[in-house]
Parts: C-alpha cells; structure tokens; sequence
C-alpha cells in the first residue's frame, strides 16, 4: 500500500516535465541538508569530547566545501579547529609527535576567518589568544629539546621555528615569540635571518615597557651569531654592550619601583655576568683592542678578583705591552687555584721565550764576553721555566707539555728528564 501514491498502471510517458523537476528536488535538497546536519553533528561530537568522530565528520563535509551553506563553511572550520585543539591537548603540549595537528588547527582558524559571515570573527580571535600560548609552549619545548638532542636537533628546531611562527601570526607585537624563532633559526644555521627575529624580539620588547632580565640573552645569542657563524667579532661585541646596557636600564627601573624579588634580581646578576664573560670573550679576538680589552679586563675583575680563568685572561693580554706584570699577574693565579695547569704553562712558556730572545742576541753579539753573559742569562730563564713547565704536566700530562719539557731538558743538558719526557711523548703520542 506504500505505492498508492504512484498506481502501477500510471503511464511512465504521460509523467510531465513539471512532475519530473519536483522528483529531483525531492533528491537533490536531502543532500545539501545532511552536510549541514552533518556539521551539527561534529559539534555535537566535539560538545562531548568525542574528538576522533567529530574530526572525521568534519573532514568529511569539508571535503566539497560547495555543499555547505555560507552560514555552515566557517562554522565548520571552527569546529574542525576546536577539534584538532582537542585532540592536541589530550596528547600532551609536549607531544611533538602530533604538532602537525596543531598547525591543522591554526590552518583552519585562519579559514574560519577568511570565510567568516560576520558571526566567527570574534570568537576565532578568542580561541586563537589560548592558541598563543601554546604556540609558545610548543616552541619552547622544542627548541629546548634540540639543544639536549644531537640526532633530532634539525628537526626539533624546525618544529620549534613552526610554533613561533603561529604565534608571531597572531601576535607579531610580542617579543618572546621573536626570541623563540632567532633560536629555531639559529640553530638550523640560518644566521641572517636568525639575527633579523633577534632584532625584532629587542623591539619588541622596548615597546612593551615590561622588564624581563632574561632578554638580556636575546643580545648575546644575536652575539653569537655573528661570533660563531658570521665571524663578524665587532658586530658581536657591539650586540653585547648594548645588551649590557639595556640590563642596567632595566635593573634601574626595577630598583627604582622598589622591587625586591629575588628571583629577578639572581636572573639579572646571571645574564649580566654571562654577557660580561662572553665580551672579555671576544676581546681576547681583537688583537687591535688589546689596550681597550686590558682596561676591561681590569674593570670586570674588580668585582670578581678571584677568578682564575679571568686573571689568566688577562696576564695573557698584557703579555703583548707588559711581560714583567704578566708574570706577577700568574703568579697571582696560581695562589687562586694552584691546580690550574693554563698559569703554569703560560708561565713557563713566557720564560722561555725570554731565553729565547736573549739566546738570539748572544748569537749576534760579536763581543764573546757579553754573548757569554747572555748565554748564561738564556739558561737562568730556562731554569726558571722548567718548574713552572714540570708543574704544569703534574696537573695535566698533556703532550704539549711533554714536548715543551723535552726542549727545555735538551738545552739544559739534563739528560734523564730528557729521557722520561720522550718516554711520557710516545706513551701520550699513541693513546
């Protein structure tokens, strides 16, 4: 009885074309309807936590985004969006593994908005502030993992330069965003470009107002770019001391403000000391600075005068205008650390270059008298050189070292030392 509409003995040639185009109609508006419920559904899915069905919904209406409505494409692409969040954050921020579908959501979001009816550009702009965040968090996580890993350390580092990226997308004002991708950048090796997100994230962070001590790190990882890759030394000088002195423009407003936070204070102390090590650093690569570096090197070890690797720093600056106060200045470091093998090597070599000057001249001295005096004073120094040098393998058995002590035993014609230290050479010489 369900054909009572259509009798069997209706003619099929007399059906009109008016009865045929209501047939169709009937066969094509289910179709466009069931996209639609279909995007109702997905919501409904995602309403519920049931973000595997809801995606698979979505991909499915979204497949032909001719058969939804104007009102239901950014609807849907918000959703889809809402969804793959989802299913991000069930996964874990920290699970890199499903990063790609994390740009999905950002992807969609985006078309949420180019599609957008005048209804979704608000709340896309809200979602899209909580997807700041993790943007941040992700490229955090990543670039901090590719410094740990030497197998993945590419490719953690492009993972790292995709989340910056979404996040200077929706925030281009902040710096930190800027920061994260000079790191991804820098890390690949695209040093241009890693120094230009540097530059933005010190801008940025000008504009802002806010203090933040570890940005000095932004100027010395701008440093080391030109440093390390560019082998650009004055750039990276001029980066640090303009690090230096955002450090302390900062450090007086916040003293200024009365803020006594320990933790800020302990970051500032360690970003100022680093950028300061990593200047003294660099002058020691400026040998046309050498009087600008000795100045500096006086002035750093004011505030830290026990510091041996500085103190040896800079005996071996004044090494090139005055030996006699290098001397006392290693000297000095030995008491500091009388472990330190560097002090006594240096030492020793700074006195046997001595006897080496002297023994030349006695060379040229056509008086035999006083080349015999030199001779003589040649040898003193080489006494005096030999200690410090026996000192020095003591604390480490370098082969340097070995062969330096090799030379000075031959010319001092001491024979059995000659023959330890060419036996300390070939054993050192073949591990």
């Amino acid at each position: 009885q369900r054909f009572e509409l259509f009798p069997l003995f209706y003619p099929f040639f007399e059906i009109r074309l008016s009865d045929s185009c209501v047939i169709l109609t009937l066969f094509i508006l289910p179709c466009a309807h069931s996209q639609d419920e279909k995007v109702a559904l997905g919501i409904e899915n995602y309403g519920n936590s049931q973000y595997k069905e809801a995606l698979v919904i979505f991909n499915s209406v979204l497949t032909n985004l001719e058969s939804l409505s104007k009102e239901n494409l950014p609807k849907a692409f918000y959703y889809r969006a809402k969804t793959q969040m989802g299913i991000y954050h069930m996964a874990g921020d920290q699970d890199n593994k499903g990063s790609s579908i994390f740009f999905q959501a950002y992807d969609d979001y985006k078309k949420a908005q180019e599609t957008d009816n005048g209804i979704w550009g608000l709340k896309v702009q809200a979602d899209l502030q909580i997807l700041y965040s993790s943007a941040l968090q992700g490229a955090q996580s990543a670039i901090n993992s590719s410094y740990n890993s030497s197998s993945q350390k590419q490719s953690l580092a492009i993972e790292s330069e995709k989340f910056a990226n979404v996040a200077i997308g929706i925030n281009d004002s902040d710096y930190i965003a800027h920061d994260f991708l000079g790191q991804a950048l820098l890390e690949q090796g695209k040093v241009l470009e890693a120094i230009k997100a540097f530059a933005n994230a010190q801008k940025n962070y000008d504009l802002s107002g806010k203090i933040d001590f570890l940005m000095g790190y932004t100027y010395y990882r701008s440093a080391l770019g030109y440093k390390d890759y560019l082998k650009d030394l004055e750039s990276a000088l001029q980066d640090i001391q303009r690090g230096k002195k955002k450090l302390n423009e900062d450090y007086q407003r916040f003293s200024s403000s009365n803020q006594t936070d320990p933790q800020l204070i302990s970051q500032y102390d360690q970003a100022l000391r680093d950028l300061k090590n990593f200047e003294l650093d660099i002058y020691m690569n400026l040998p046309h600075k050498t009087a600008e570096a000795i100045s500096v090197f006086e002035e750093h070890l004011k505030s830290d005068p026990n510091n041996y690797n500085k103190v040896v720093a800079y005996a071996s600056l004044l090494e090139k205008t005055d030996t006699k106060k290098a001397e006392e200045i290693y000297k000095r470091a030995i008491l500091i650390d009388s472990n330190g093998e560097v002090a006594y090597f240096n030492l020793g070599a700074l006195y046997n270059n001595y006897a080496s000057q002297i023994s030349k001249k006695s060379v040229d001295e056509t008086d035999s008298i006083k080349a015999i005096e030199l001779q003589g004073q040649a040898l003193e120094y080489l006494n005096t050189a030999l200690p410090y040098f026996e000192k020095a393998f003591d604390v480490n058995a370098s082969l340097h070292t070995a062969q330096a002590l090799i030379q000075i035993c031959s010319s001092l014609k001491m024979d059995d030392k000659h023959t330890y230290y060419k036996e300390k050479e070939l054993t050192l010489s073949n591990n």
